[in-house]
């Protein structure tokens, strides 16, 4: 495995990034959190867009076409934070430039794409991460640590997001990139995976109210055990919410908002919500959600310091995919859809 150099006693590593929006803007700066990385190349296929950023974050080289940047040698990952569409090209041709390769979600458009991609970084030993980032917010992994432990036993597992789809850039809104499906969706079926073991099959209901693409819709899970799980999505508020609801076998339901990373635990205790807002008050709302890339870009860089497995490897972006072709199939053929083992 490349490890690029040495300074001051450290491994350092060096990181190629493609695309230079909006998330680039995000990763940059979880980046220069991080001692033991270094971006020493961006590519965009705006190449006065690319030249920007890499001033702006004194970046040594920029490209308009990525494949100069998979020439360069001593990268040891390439971080993909381009449209959806554009993922699996992308992935593959930085896997056979024996790039490891953390991409932005979601992994391809397709389960046949995420195979390629499998194939391709096992015959190349590289590895590759996908951007689960809700998945480590602390919420979420101290609900987990529960289960797992045995301390609660989940009966329902909800996920839901309502906001106003006019916050979302355009091509999210367009069936070429997979639309509201591939890019809000995705959050919360990883999220369902995560928590729920054995899902059967898939039934939704839902409609294209404001966008040429499924904008409000409703998903049910069921499993092979008594636990299901239900997703909402709206992009009709003109409010966000956006939540994970775990019913218990003990008659508990717990809370946790993903806008603010905080657990309830109903009945609610107004002393708890006094406490929460206080600390709130400190942090941010655009830093609490990128707590969660923090944490995955951290163990992604430790699998390639210390040879660990990927901490979201695509197998689970393949899976992923998987879910929400379901439902696709789902909204459209209006029936319930075998879940593939």
């Amino acid at each position: 495995m490349l490890i690029s150099n040495i300074h001051k006693g450290g491994i350092v590593l060096n990181i190629g990034l493609i695309g230079c929006g909006s998330i680039a803007n995000w990763h940059i700066k979880i980046y220069k959190l991080i001692k033991d990385v270094k971006v020493i190349a961006v590519s965009d296929i705006n190449l006065e867009k690319a030249r920007a950023f890499a001033a702006k974050n004194k970046i040594r080289k920029h490209f308009n076409n990525y494949l100069d940047l998979l020439e360069i040698k001593d990268l040891d990952f390439v971080d993909v934070c381009t449209p959806t569409s554009t993922h699996a090209s992308i992935i593959i041709d930085a896997v056979k430039s024996n790039h490891n390769v953390f991409t932005e979600k979601p992994l391809a458009l397709s389960t046949q794409q995420c195979n390629k991609i499998i194939s391709e970084s096992r015959r190349h030993g590289v590895k590759v991460c996908v951007c689960h980032n809700q998945i480590f917010f602390p919420g979420v992994q101290k609900i987990k640590a529960m289960i797992d432990g045995g301390k609660i036993e989940p009966v329902v597992v909800k996920t839901f997001i309502k906001e106003d789809g006019e916050l979302l850039p355009p091509w999210t809104k367009t069936a070429s990139e997979g639309g509201i499906i591939w890019e809000v969706a995705y959050h919360l079926a990883y999220l369902q995976l995560f928590f729920l073991k054995n899902i059967k099959d898939v039934f939704a209901v839902g409609g294209k109210i404001k966008y040429p693409v499924y904008d409000d819709f409703c998903v049910l899970l069921r499993t092979f055990s008594n636990c299901y799980g239900i997703m909402e999505v709206s992009e009709l508020s003109k409010k966000q919410e956006a939540f994970i609801e775990i019913d218990t076998l003990d008659g508990d339901r717990f809370q946790i908002d993903r806008v603010h990373d905080n657990i309830l635990k109903s009945p609610v205790k107004v002393k708890d919500l006094a406490i929460i807002k206080a600390k709130l008050k400190f942090l941010p709302r655009k830093l609490r959600y990128f707590r969660g890339h923090y944490r995955l870009i951290k163990k992604f860089i430790d699998s390639i310091k210390f040879d660990l497995p990927s901490p979201v490897p695509p197998e689970d972006g393949r899976k992923t995919i998987q879910l929400l072709e379901c439902i696709q199939k789902a909204l459209d053929e209006g029936r319930i859809i075998p879940f593939p083992e």
